[in-house]
């Protein structure tokens, strides 16, 4: 794995760099991490990192106890005393040339900045990575995430800082008290592998000033140790589920302010947080969620609905989104890729809407265009434009994809309705609205023919889930649905606003009225099953048994 390419770098030329094992032995067992031939073996040879200059890594899988003396090949691990003669948990390492590897022996190889370098690891085949850049002085600057960092401040009464180690990370911080002990000023001093606050070389002494909190940081990709002033992880300018965070990164003090809450955040601003270079993992987080970071933050291979800001500009590599799942967006920003499923359960009207312009594809889509006497006209759209409310239908029960690329997703916050007519407003909805909240609301009937108004005490079975839309008015009636020439559909075409339509679902009746009226249900042999008092709009009859029931002079069969 050696470098093929001869390059320069600081005026010098580039040659590979090795992780050299400071114990070694012959031995090949899985124990063992150094070997005679540690110089050519490529499990040790450090890789650039794509994009930076002077950045190289090597992950490597370690055991907690290895062979540390080829003289004791014959040695074997005993569990009971791990730490016998020839063997050893504490990993002693440096970061040198290949080229010039020197004396295996030699801890203190001139080619790094520091001597050998110590770790150790809690279990066994634990991938660690380690990381080194060469700086314009030629030397090579090492860590280890499995190591522990201590930044030695000097008159300080709470005494030195200790950075944990941060296996699988980019980064690892830690808050410290720095009060000092009555001078003007304190002086951190870390190991001369990193770079100081300023980006000078480390080993001097860095002066602070201030007293309080603050929160130290190492960034494994440059080295680089930062001392920020502390300010409490708060989100007093968001929401419980639009999160706007300031402060310090503190994953505790965001672990308190997610709560239980996961499952119903739609959006997390860190672009204000200090000190963050990971992006967290939130467990049962909803899957619509957006993440808005700044670009120094690290973001694992794979993960989607992550909006990288430079600026006021984000971007995000992939957007997808999930059916059923409450959606909102306060940033506007361009999406490399951008995908929805929608499961078409049958081949009846549904309303829909989208945060992002696509094509329809096969899928019928008719937008709100008029109103005719007791008609809402709907007309065929030649696409889905983002945020606005549709009906759609397909030819057959399908899971439809709607995939756009290199598209702007705008703001969620605030949508205004198509309202072609005065009185009436068709609203795109990217959040589930059920129970009270839906009461006063038009809704699509099952059968995908009309809208009728959630009338008080009629919530438990009402509700607009994500993605979805409905109506207001001022009309206080039933809303038949009109395609294209104003002729209504189904059953309703011929049913005026004081007629009734009943709809039958799995367990119950529901039964659309133009206005509030007494009407009586019956059973099959004529017999009084209830006398129904019903409201404008949607009415749900529950606790019938299974059966065919007469309403109006209606068959109806409850299965």
């Amino acid at each position: 794995m050696a470098l093929a390419t001869i390059t320069t770098l600081f005026g010098q030329t580039e040659r590979t760099l090795i992780v050299k094992p400071i114990w070694v032995t012959n031995k090949t067992a899985d124990t063992d991490w150094g070997g005679s031939g540690a110089e050519s073996n490529e499990r040790y040879v450090m890789t650039k990192v794509e994009g930076q200059d002077t950045l190289y890594t090597c992950k490597m899988a370690l055991n907690v106890y290895y062979k540390n003396n080829k003289w004791k090949n014959d040695v074997l691990f005993d569990p009971e005393n791990p730490l016998k003669e020839g063997w050893n948990n504490e990993h002693w390492f440096v970061v040198v040339y290949q080229d010039n590897y020197g004396d295996i022996e030699n801890k203190n190889n001139g080619d790094a900045i520091t001597g050998a370098q110590m770790f150790k690891i809690e279990e066994d085949d634990t991938e660690v990575t380690f990381y080194a850049i060469i700086h314009k002085d030629g030397k090579i600057r090492s860590y280890c995430d499995a190591q522990e960092v201590t930044l030695n401040i000097s008159n300080n009464n709470a005494g030195n800082a200790v950075l944990p180690p941060a296996i699988g990370k980019l980064s690892t911080s830690t808050v410290a008290e720095i009060n000092g002990n009555g001078s003007s000023k304190v002086e951190a001093t870390i190991n001369n592998n990193f770079l100081s606050p300023n980006g000078s070389l480390a080993g001097g002494k860095y002066a602070v000033y201030e007293r309080g909190k603050f929160l130290i940081s190492l960034d494994f990709k440059t080295l680089q140790y930062k001392i920020l002033a502390y300010e409490e992880l708060s989100n007093a300018g968001g929401t419980p589920t639009d999160l706007v965070l300031t402060g310090s990164w503190s994953q505790d003090a965001f672990n308190t302010i997610i709560g239980g809450n996961a499952a119903s955040i739609t959006t997390v601003d860190f672009t204000e947080v200090t000190g963050l270079t990971d992006l967290p993992i939130i467990e049962s987080l909803n899957p619509n969620c957006l993440f808005y970071v700044n670009q120094d933050v690290t973001i694992p291979e794979g993960t989607d609905n992550v909006v990288v800001f430079d600026g006021e500009t984000g971007r995000a590599a992939n957007i997808v989104l999930t059916e059923s799942h409450n959606f909102n967006n306060v940033k506007s920003f361009t999406a490399d890729k951008v995908s929805y499923s929608r499961d078409f359960m049958d081949t009846g009207w549904f309303t829909m809407c989208l945060p992002f312009s696509v094509d329809k594809g096969d899928v019928v889509v008719e937008e709100f265009t008029n109103v005719e006497g007791n008609e809402i006209v709907f007309t065929k759209a030649e696409s889905i434009e983002a945020n606005v409310p549709y009906l759609a239908k397909t030819e057959s029960p399908e899971v439809k994809n709607f995939e756009a690329v290199g598209v702007e997703i705008h703001s969620t916050e605030n949508l205004s309705p198509v309202t072609p007519v005065g009185g009436y407003a068709f609203y795109a909805n990217y959040q589930v609205i059920d129970g009270e909240n839906a009461v006063g609301l038009y809704l699509m009937n099952n059968a995908g023919t009309a809208f009728a108004k959630v009338a008080e005490g009629n919530p438990k079975n009402s509700g607009v889930p994500a993605f979805r839309a409905y109506f207001t008015t001022t009309a206080n009636k039933q809303l038949v649905i009109g395609h294209d020439d104003g002729g209504a559909t189904d059953i309703s075409s011929t049913e005026s606003a004081d007629k009734l339509i009943i709809i039958s679902n799995d367990g119950s009746i529901e039964i659309i009225a133009g206005r509030a009226q007494i009407m009586n249900l019956y059973a099959l042999d004529g017999r009084l099953v209830r006398a129904l008092e019903l409201n404008e709009g949607s009415n749900f009859i529950n606790g019938l048994n299974k059966g065919i029931y007469i309403i109006n002079h209606q068959k109806v069969v409850v299965k």
